[in-house]
């Protein structure tokens, strides 16, 4: 059996973690606390030859030239989260594993978004959701799971979204649904749970939240602002849920997924 030599970079607290559960008699596992690709990394990696990459769960930022990452990784499996569109296009020629897009992993760690917005909600506001109006903007996994978490324990939704898939789907969930526009809003609706991970919030639409609307928003950086300057509304950016609040049940649902993709790698290549 050939050793298998790990290199896990990231800051997310899921990794440390992660680190300690793929530890084996047959593996060497290196985990560094960052989700920079620098000079030290890349003489670490020079000297250790790792064999299997894990990348952070946000696109690495790159103080060393991305192309001496490549020379690094040539014979590597890696398992990448989210990737800029010149990095992912230079994957592909490597065999890589997007573990971001596992459907298993997706959905559970959706899931566990939804707890962490949740106990988001309690720690900002100490307020319980029973018998709030909330508005959720978007209705992918995020989305479905705070959603039917909230209305759970007492809480009215109104899902606002840009498909007519979407908007069609939530309505045979029972919830009212709309499209995302500006007139849409209302003011009884106090707290917006954003899911898109594009910048929808423009002047217009600012301009009908009330000074007294927290926006909570789950999608990725950048976030749902199309302005810098600072909004007259409460606007809170939760990025990373699962790994800050729960980050050995993250660590469980991604040492599955690596798991069994570089079992498949071993079969496929004996290695």
């Amino acid at each position: 059996m050939t050793d298998e030599r790990w290199l896990l970079i990231g800051t997310d607290a899921r990794f440390k973690k992660l680190a300690v559960q793929l530890s084996k008699p047959h593996r060497t596992v290196v985990y560094k606390y960052t989700d920079e690709w620098n000079e030290e990394l890349l003489m670490l990696s020079k000297k250790l030859q790792p064999n299997r990459i894990v990348l952070p769960i946000h696109p690495p930022k790159w103080s060393a030239d991305m192309n001496s990452f490549f020379s690094v990784a040539e014979n590597a499996m890696l398992f990448v989260g989210r990737t800029t569109p010149d990095f992912k296009q230079q994957l592909s020629t490597t065999q890589t594993v997007y573990y971001l897009e596992d459907e298993q992993f997706i959905w559970q760690n959706a899931k566990l978004t939804a707890e962490g917005m949740l106990r988001s909600f309690y720690d900002h506001e100490q307020r319980s959701m029973d018998g709030q109006h909330l508005i959720i903007t978007g209705f992918g996994r995020v989305a479905k799971m705070t959603a039917a978490l909230c209305r759970d324990l007492g809480a009215t939704i109104h899902v606002m979204a840009r498909s007519a898939t979407q908007i069609y789907e939530a309505e045979a969930f029972g919830y009212r649904a709309s499209v995302l526009a500006p007139e849409a809003f209302e003011s009884k609706s106090d707290y917006i749970i954003n899911t898109i991970p594009v910048k929808w919030i423009t002047s217009a639409f600012s301009e009908r939240l009330q000074s007294s609307t927290t926006v909570f928003d789950l999608a990725s950086a950048p976030g749902c602002l199309a302005f810098e300057e600072q909004p007259d509304f409460d606007y809170i950016q939760l990025p990373a849920l699962p790994g800050k609040f729960f980050p050995q049940d993250a660590a469980d649902l991604l040492i599955q997924t690596i798991e069994l993709h570089n079992a498949k790698y071993k079969e496929e290549h004996h290695a």
